[in-house]
């Protein structure tokens, strides 16, 4: 699938944000996640405590086929990063993965203080017969 990226720099941070497509069983685990944001047909999955690293990775499922807009912000002491926002193609049942990339700036912010920052992820959803579903979930990060 291909994914809609976006580049948004201010403050020297720059988030760049594309759906693709998720290793299998991303979401089949239930080991070390929290529960899951669920809304009608969308899911935003993934463990509770993601690992701060530069690229951050969120999957994201439909049970019907769904067009999809995501929009995540990464929130750090100072100030948040700028909004990131990706649409895409949800094929019914496949997750997909959300990539946030962080700039070197929000990377070391990140890495320095994983316990301060989160991640806030919204997604909107459309389905074939104009079915709409909105999901939101606030991720932390894990100390290293």
């Amino acid at each position: 699938m291909a994914g809609i990226r976006v580049n948004l720099a201010c403050g020297g941070i720059a988030a760049i944000a594309a759906l693709a497509v998720a290793l299998p069983g991303a979401l089949a685990s239930d080991r070390g996640m929290a529960g899951p944001a669920r809304s009608r047909f969308l899911t935003i999955g993934g463990p509770d405590r993601l690992p701060p690293r530069p690229r951050l990775s969120v999957p994201l499922r439909c049970s019907i086929g769904c067009d999809t807009t995501a929009v995540s912000t990464l929130i750090v002491p100072g100030g948040d990063a700028p909004t990131s926002k990706a649409s895409g193609h949800l094929a019914a049942g496949h997750p997909h993965n959300l990539v946030v990339v962080l700039s070197p700036s929000a990377a070391e912010k990140l890495r320095r203080r994983p316990e301060a920052c989160r991640l806030r992820v919204r997604v909107s959803a459309e389905g074939p017969s104009g079915q709409r579903a909105r999901a939101a979930r606030l991720f932390r990060f894990a100390p290293e």
